[in-house]
């Protein structure tokens, strides 16, 4: 009975560091999932950067419709295209898969 009283705080004690450890490895702060943060803070990084890229092309072409540096070529391309027209002696050819007709 002596050895066993003597052995309860080492069992406790043996007890809690496998919970502790346990959980530092699989648990939602542990160190397997931040090798997963790792991984979706560079897929969330590639997202942004690709984002802020359409962002500064949004921009450049929202800068040469104001009316300080208004670009007529850029007027007269979005009104043909938003209004569907062209002169009868020019060629329209689409690129765009959603103006192309199935055969």
């Amino acid at each position: 009975m002596g050895a066993i009283k003597r052995a309860i705080p080492t069992i406790l004690l043996a007890g809690l560091v496998v919970y502790f450890g346990y959980h530092g490895l699989t648990g939602e702060q542990g160190a397997l999932a931040w090798a997963g943060y790792k991984t979706r803070i560079a897929e969330l990084e590639a997202e942004l950067a690709i984002i802020q890229a359409e962002r500064e092309q949004l921009e450049n072409r929202a800068s040469r419709l104001r009316d300080a540096s208004l670009d007529l070529d850029l007027v007269d391309e979005r009104a043909r295209e938003l209004l569907n027209v062209s002169a009868p002696d020019e060629y329209v050819i689409r690129t765009d898969s959603k103006y192309s007709h199935p055969n």
